[in-house]
């Protein structure tokens, strides 16, 4: 009877012990399976933040890619500037397209990696092989001008093809820049940026531009400068700009009537001219600058018709179709008032219905034109954003572009019309000469 008392009680303990020993390995397991779900997703969340967001918000830094993403790649037999891509453990680096070594500009660092997303702007301008177009196209341009005539969005290419020039080597040399509006390069080549050209556009302001006549419209230095003017004249056209005694930081002659620094320059059938009617729709500036180049573009039509094209030519003229605007509150993004400060850039806008779009229409058959094909209804990250515009005011830009950018897009097609047919063949010499 003790032993069968002793021997039940003892099974009675070993089924206790089985039972916890059960309850414990089950308690382990379940711990262990958490911490691997924890481990896992730290480690995903690694892995996604090291691929595609950049260091620090205002490092620009190299920024990081998918393995798969295609990137650029350099023409062993090209003497294009390398900008390859750091294939490194399997992560590809993309370097800034260009950054503070190009020469400084009036205004250039408030677009130079500011912005909602600059890093993907940089990342847009590198895979579009803006850089290489640039280079390989300026290598092989002799003896001719690049004139972008427009506001402060074309402002941006000009500064996109100054900078991108300067990275590919086609500087004459590092000073050949004067007043944010002309660079000298190799090969007898230059690139103009200029508000006022042939006194084609107006603005929404009263003061005077840096190249633009005085009001008094007295001044003999400006003679022949009216590219209407010129053409109904069968004469060449003519452009005011800086000489290379200027400094390179001056804005403006001291008076509207001290030229010193400035020259006027003949542009011939070897030229080319890039020009826009802005985004500038006060009142009715938009409207007269269209009138203008409509009837500048029929009157050089004409005039080629009729054999009476100067002996010099004409410049090849391309228009550029306005870039889109990004702004809250506007299915086609335009511009309608000051934006509240809580509020961002629209990620892509609706320009079918854009006012600017429908007028740029009726340009076609008169005119060469670039830009649409970049598709900048949908590139509403790339814009600056928030920024501020002095001590105390804030504002949101939608219309100006975070650089290396969109306007690096705009400098790639500028480079590529330069060889397409266009109104160039206006320039053609002609048969007879007035």
């Amino acid at each position: 009877v003790e032993l069968n008392s002793t021997y039940r009680r003892s099974r009675t303990n070993c089924a206790s012990t089985n039972t916890a020993k059960a309850k414990a390995t089950m308690t382990m397991s379940i711990i262990m399976r958490m911490m691997l779900i924890l481990v896992s997703a730290a480690a995903a969340a690694f892995l996604i933040n090291s691929h595609t967001q950049p260091e620090s918000a205002t490092s620009h830094r190299h920024l990081r890619l998918d393995p798969k993403t295609v990137l650029l790649k350099s023409d062993p037999d090209s003497d294009s500037p390398a900008l390859v891509a750091d294939e490194s453990n399997g992560i590809h680096e993309i370097p800034p397209v260009y950054t503070y070594e190009c020469p400084d500009h009036r205004d250039f660092d408030r677009f130079l990696h500011k912005g909602i997303d600059p890093d993907g702007a940089n990342k847009l301008s590198f895979l579009s092989g803006a850089l290489t177009t640039v280079s390989e196209t300026l290598s092989g341009l002799t003896d001719t001008k690049i004139v972008l005539i427009g506001d402060s969005v074309m402002h941006q290419i000009y500064l996109s093809l100054s900078c991108m020039s300067h990275r590919a080597g086609a500087w004459e040399s590092n000073t050949s820049f004067v007043g944010d509006r002309r660079v000298w390069l190799k090969n007898n080549s230059e690139i103009i940026f200029s508000m006022w050209g042939g006194n084609l556009l107006r603005f929404d302001w009263n003061k005077r531009t840096y190249d633009q006549p005085p009001s008094d419209d007295n001044d003999p230095f400006y003679d022949n400068t009216d590219w209407i003017e010129a053409c109904e004249k069968r004469e060449p056209f003519q452009q005011v700009t800086y000489n290379k005694a200027a400094n390179s930081n001056i804005l403006s002659s001291k008076s509207e009537n001290d030229h010193t620094f400035e020259e006027k320059i003949v542009l011939t059938r070897d030229d080319n001219v890039f020009i826009y009617g802005t985004l500038h729709n006060h009142g009715v500036h938009r409207i007269e600058n269209m009138q203008k180049l409509h009837r500048l573009f029929e009157c050089m039509a004409e005039a080629k018709s009729l054999n009476e094209v100067p002996g010099t030519g004409w410049p090849a003229f391309t228009y550029i179709a306005t870039p889109a605007q990004h702004f809250p509150g506007s299915a086609d993004g335009h511009w309608s008032g000051p934006t509240d400060l809580s509020l961002t850039c629209s990620h892509r806008v609706d320009i079918s219905e854009n006012q600017f779009y429908e007028e740029e229409n009726q340009l076609e058959g008169k005119v060469s034109m670039i830009g649409r094909e970049i598709g900048t209804s949908k590139m509403g990250d790339y814009h600056l954003g928030l920024r501020r515009v002095s001590n105390r005011q804030m504002t949101v830009d939608c219309t100006h572009w975070s650089m290396p950018g969109v306007p690096d897009l705009y400098a790639k097609e500028v480079m590529k019309s330069i060889d397409s047919v266009s109104i160039k063949e206006l320039s053609s010499p002609p048969n007879k000469t007035r």
